[in-house]
């Protein structure tokens, strides 16, 4: 998608995803055919960009165990097939193994604050926020982005926080902390880390910088 901001032209989405959101949240069908009926149409609208580092994302951006989650889903993809209930088992396989606690200065909007978290996770879509029965919505309809910083707690406890955020029943301040601003920092002292960017994970070197377009 970084290629196609600035630019004069319309980017058709054929949906083949696990989730889906952005598509979803945009009305694109899942349905293939209906989705290139819909391309061919002409229709088309506006949207907000986020980045990290100058990077876009549509949905969500994220360091620490969703990466890991990522990279484990691959390797699921590979050998069972692309299917939500592949995603589900990826997390709880990779979370179990998963053992890195990160500390990070997070600077939101100004205000610094410095936590251990194996997880933050930044989200620029309303729509997946509903989907996941998460707050946030309202500030990305203000024009700032959402992030989730998950507890810093053991590999189990982890688990069980996923498990809530899966089935919809996770509850601020305990299963999650959610940070909201229009520009977001995140320093560590590691100087590169795994991030995901909508699914795709890449090496990418620190400080973080995310921020959400002020217009579509």
């Amino acid at each position: 998608t970084s290629v196609m901001v600035d630019q004069d032209r319309p980017l058709g989405i054929i949906p083949q995803g696990t989730f889906n959101y952005f598509a979803r949240s945009m009305g694109i069908p899942e349905d293939l055919d209906r989705a290139v009926d819909l391309i061919a149409s002409g229709e088309s609208r506006p949207v907000h960009v986020a980045t990290i580092n100058g990077e876009t994302f549509l949905n969500n951006a994220s360091i620490g165990a969703y990466p890991a989650i990522l990279k484990t889903r691959e390797g699921i993809y590979r050998r069972w097939g692309r299917s939500r209930i592949a995603a589900y088992w990826s997390v709880i396989k990779a979370l179990i193994d998963f053992r890195t606690t990160l500390k990070l200065t997070i600077v939101v909007d100004g205000k610094e604050n410095t936590l251990r978290t194996p997880l933050v996770f930044a989200v620029n879509n309303a729509f997946q926020l509903d989907q996941m029965g998460l707050d946030g919505k309202d500030c990305i309809a203000r024009g700032d982005m959402v992030l989730l910083v998950a507890p810093d707690t053991y590999r189990f406890g982890l688990l069980r926080h996923a498990i809530a955020l899966a089935t919809g029943l996770a509850k601020p301040h305990t299963d999650y902390e959610m940070l909201c601003g229009s520009e977001i920092d995140i320093r560590m002292k590691q100087r590169k880390r795994y991030v995901a960017r909508d699914g795709e994970v890449s090496i990418m070197k620190g400080p973080y910088r995310l921020t959400r377009a002020a217009s579509p």
